[in-house]
């Protein structure tokens, strides 16, 4: 089209209002719901009723619905939903200044009005609807039809106006969701800022979900035994319930110690009907993290044996070193204990105004819940436990191991493949374990190194198939699997764990007085428990000023809050023996174990659907129903063990070194020809 007056063409596709009412749906019903809002579905749905509610009294009272006062109970007879319903999203369109508080006195009832800024809070109502959109159409040139210059203009006008609001939001999300991480000035303990954003959960390598969520930053004190101590900032992270009956939200408490605490994948099928809440670990997700890098330099070992007394005796020093380096930079160490980890949780709670909470924990995460549970019972619904850890257990002791090594051995008999490489599992270990070669082909092997990986590897049961297939090759001698399980601990072991915060937590199950360097690896056990000299080396040699907690809080106390155990009945890191510990003390109490299942990782993997909907049923009605779970017999079968990843790595390194040579050869000779070449001329 060419303009008038003009030799300037301008080339364009014509949109009509058709066009922009597609367009219009598809971003309303398909994007703008879920993620640009920055409401929960049910706050937007109650919005919307008390608008309606007050547009109705308005006409009927002939009063400005800026100026009407409203109460929670009108509006739930109005719009017919559950006291916690109105409850919870009234809290939501408070906070998130939809809805102003006018009257809050003790003993009556709290009033409300809609804000006098509401309509700038609320963008999605500033987007023209399609009829709107035609109105303003009209209206450019009332009483005659619009020209096409004028009909171009008024379309790009309005669609260019959709889409720039619709990017600045988009655009505004992806700059970052969470407030940097800072003790805001004039901040005092307990403050919480909160922001709207998302929060996203990867599916497969390019998709992602996004959920309405909010991110914050609580302020809690340093060592809130000193009254004069330093405030610290966590951060905190709300994932809003989705659907139109949010319950109880449930608080999130991950494995460790040393783990964040702000990672949780699991949201479809409890997001539904649960706010989801996940408050940082202090020592590891805070303002203060108790990063250890000396400690990490240390855990590669000294010599070619990772438990010999001088490797033992460096890490003891670098812990030492880390301590030293932290408090003199004003790091108060006492003040990172699992108590007061419970404390910031409790914190939270109370700030973001739940009057109770449900706990989803897993391994040392269900050692929080059982504090929370003894120090805060009327603050908590239900509690449920994954892989569960009384006090005492972040030991692992040595008989408990080789017991579950001989049940493995008994599941391998029955299993014609695993039967036929071995005639006796626990005995092929046994051997091995007290005679791992020193070297594979140029490869050196450090004993202890591979000793720790076999104990962590076998935490879950596709994992601890490929231990038991590399074991069974260095029977027959090919120890190329353990020369890569010692490889692997260089790369995966010293930076696992923040290791300031696993020393202030982890150690506390450790006595001094015990030899756990000699204890762990008895000469007639089959494994031993290796993983527990982590700890041991600290209680042995020193090197960190654990702070003791209370002593009711490392023993197991009587509980009567609603409680779900789930374990696995092969599980090496939270065995099912330690249950019968706790299982007297709760007078309120279900226990699911999943047979030949493992640690966490195979009770959210192994049937997901099936863990999801016994999570759903307990917090839903308070009976655990674990009916969709089916048997699945321990598989030993292993496609490419580490004995052929290890050969297809050293024959690709050997390549590689041969490319190299054969190209540094083919230079040089090229080099030399060229300098006879100029020589004979």
């Amino acid at each position: 089209m060419k303009l008038d007056n003009s030799n300037e063409t301008i080339e364009y596709i014509e949109c009509t209002p058709y066009d922009y009412k597609i367009a219009s749906e598809l971003l309303s019903d398909g994007v703008l719901d879920n993620t640009l809002d920055d409401l929960p579905r049910p706050a937007r749905r109650l919005l919307e009723l008390i608008k309606k509610y007050l547009s109705e009294k308005s006409k009927r009272d002939n009063i400005p619905i800026e100026k009407i006062i409203f109460e929670r109970k009108e509006i739930r007879e109005y719009t017919s939903w559950s006291f916690t319903q109105i409850k919870n999203n009234f809290r939501i369109l408070k906070d998130y200044e939809y809805i102003q508080l006018i009257k809050a006195n003790n003993g009556l009832v709290n009033q409300y009005g809609l804000s006098c800024n509401y309509s700038d809070l609320d963008f999605l109502n500033t987007i023209l609807t399609p009829e709107e959109l035609k109105n303003r159409i009209t209206d450019l040139k009332p009483g005659k039809d619009l020209d096409i210059v004028d009909k171009m203009n008024a379309y790009k006008l309005a669609i260019g106006t959709f889409i720039i609001t619709v990017l600045g939001v988009m655009l505004s999300a992806c700059g970052g969701d969470e407030p940097s991480l800072t003790v805001p000035a004039g901040a005092k303990a307990g403050d919480l800022i909160m922001a709207p954003g998302i929060y996203k959960v990867k599916k497969g390598m390019f998709k992602s979900v996004e959920y309405a969520a909010d991110h914050g930053t609580l302020v809690v004190s340093e060592n809130r035994s000193k009254p004069d101590s330093r405030l610290i900032a966590l951060p905190v992270t709300r994932i809003r319930a989705t659907g139109d009956n949010s319950a109880e939200p449930i608080f999130w408490l991950t494995g460790g110690p040393g783990e964040s605490n702000m990672k949780f994948s699991r949201l479809k099928g409890l997001v539904d009907n649960h706010d989801i809440i996940m408050v940082g670990y202090r020592g590891v997700d805070g303002l203060v993290v108790l990063d250890c890098p000396e400690v990490e330099k240390a855990y590669k070992g000294v010599g070619r044996d990772l438990f010999s007394d001088a490797s033992a005796s460096n890490i003891a020093n670098s812990f030492s070193q880390c301590a030293k380096r932290l408090q003199a930079g004003g790091v108060d160490l006492d003040g990172y204990t699992m108590v007061d980890v419970v404390e910031d949780i409790e914190t939270a709670r109370i700030a973001l105004g739940y009057e109770r909470v449900n706990l989803l924990s897993g391994s040392y995460g269900t050692r929080l819940a059982m504090i929370y549970a003894w120090k805060y019972p009327d603050s908590l619904y239900r509690s449920v436990m994954i892989a569960v850890n009384p006090p005492g257990h972040f030991v692992w002791e040595p008989d408990i191991t080789d017991k579950q090594l001989e049940y493995d051995a008994e599941l391998c008999a029955k299993d014609p493949g695993c039967r036929d490489s071995t005639t006796d599992l626990a005995e092929t270990m046994r051997k091995v374990v007290h005679n791992i070669p020193r070297r594979w082909l140029f490869l050196s092997i450090d004993p202890g190194k591979v000793k720790i990986t076999t104990h962590f590897l076998l935490f879950h049961r596709g994992m601890a198939a490929t231990v038991y297939d590399a074991f069974i090759a260095a029977e027959a001698g090919d120890p190329s699997g353990l020369a890569l399980m010692s490889l692997m601990y260089n790369f995966l072991m010293p930076s696992a764990l923040t290791w300031g915060d696993f020393a202030s937590k982890g150690v506390i199950d450790y006595d001094p007085a015990r030899d756990y360097m000699t204890e762990m690896l008895p000469p007639d056990s089959i494994l031993g428990a290796p993983a527990t000299l982590l700890g041991g080396i600290v209680a042995n040699y020193g090197g960190w000023p654990t702070k003791d907690i209370p002593a009711e809080f490392r023993q197991v106390q009587p509980s009567d809050v609603e409680t779900l155990l789930v374990n696995g009945n092969i599980d090496y890191s939270t065995p099912q023996e330690s249950i019968d510990e706790l299982l007297p003390h709760l007078s309120n109490v279900q226990l699911v174990i999943l047979k030949e299942f493992g640690h966490t990782g195979d009770v959210w993997g192994m049937q997901p659907k099936a863990t999801i909907h016994l999570l759903r049923s307990f917090y839903d009605t308070g009976v655990a129903d674990d009916s969709l779970y089916t048997y699945q017999p321990m598989n030993f079968h292993v496609g490419l063990g580490f004995p052929e990843i290890a050969k297809i790595g050293l024959a690709f390194v050997v390549l590689v070194i041969a490319g190299v040579a054969v190209l540094v050869w083919l230079i040089v000779r090229r080099v030399r020809r060229r300098g006879v070449r100029q020589e004979v001329q």
